[in-house]
């Protein structure tokens, strides 16, 4: 759900219907730390579009634990969630992701990877970069995450975006697999027509973004806890409720969110 409502955060916030929202990246570190393409413009649009979709990723989606997409529709200062729907095998959740249409989607997941460890892997340009690490199976990239190692002993980098998100670093196998995440994302990604922002833009009417729902979140409730997988506690369900109620509000993004479901 919160996925949605990141993508939308991220280029259609002070956009009107039928306008546009631009995202001007103006500091050469942080552009450095999300792309791999050196032709890519610093200045990047995301038109308002009718259909946005905001996915959880796991590494590895199953019945008992899948992915889930939260289809919403944008229409001038109101976000109307659609559906949320569980994707609850790897085929399902990839059909969905590079199925074809109009639509902007913002994704829970690294598409990207720190420059350093990029050119240490010997990789060049985003799309066969990515190839090349879909070719290589999944051990073998989990292997070679953890094989890293810089000149003072680091083994997990991060990209600027990641520091200010205060995210971990994409390259992470464990606890928070998010490389094992990017190597099930990207690889379909790069084979499709999709375009994934900033990495490798097209003129497909797909286009991807990496989001980062806890980052909302985080806004939201204050910095408050508000997950758990193993103790999930009445603070941390209220911390949800207190999320949700602001989403209702206009005024905290500018646009307010309609059809959240109760149950969180």
């Amino acid at each position: 759900m919160v996925g949605v409502i990141d993508v939308a955060l991220k280029g259609l916030i002070g956009a009107g219907r039928g306008g546009v929202g631009v995202l001007e990246i103006t500091d050469d570190s942080f552009f450095r730390g999300l792309s791999h393409n050196n032709a890519w413009d610093r200045s990047f649009t995301l038109w308002c579009s009718v259909l946005i979709e905001g996915f959880d990723v796991t590494s590895r989606p199953t019945k008992g634990k899948p992915a889930t997409r939260c289809r919403a529709e944008l229409d001038g200062n109101r976000l109307t969630i659609l559906s949320v729907d569980d994707l609850p095998d790897v085929d399902s959740f990839l059909g969905a992701l590079t199925a074809p249409g109009s639509r902007r989607m913002g994704i829970d997941s690294p598409l990207g990877m720190p420059r350093v460890f990029w050119d240490w892997l010997g990789l060049e340009d985003w799309k066969s970069g990515v190839e090349t690490i879909g070719l290589w199976g999944r051990p073998e990239w989990v292997r070679r995450c953890g094989a890293y190692r810089g000149p003072n002993g680091e083994r997990e980098l991060f990209r600027p975006c990641d520091r200010q998100a205060r995210a971990c670093s994409p390259m992470k196998c464990f606890f928070i697999p998010v490389a094992r995440m990017f190597h099930l994302v990207a690889p379909a990604l790069a084979a499709s027509e999709v375009s994934v922002l900033p990495h490798r833009p097209t003129e497909y009417g797909v286009e991807a973004i990496e989001a980062y729902p806890t980052l909302s979140v985080q806004t939201l409730t204050g910095n408050r806890s508000y997950k758990s997988d193993k103790n999930d506690t009445g603070p941390k369900r209220e911390n949800r409720l207190l999320a949700v109620a602001r989403l209702r509000e206009e005024g905290i993004y500018g646009f307010r969110v309609e059809g959240l479901p109760e149950d969180i």
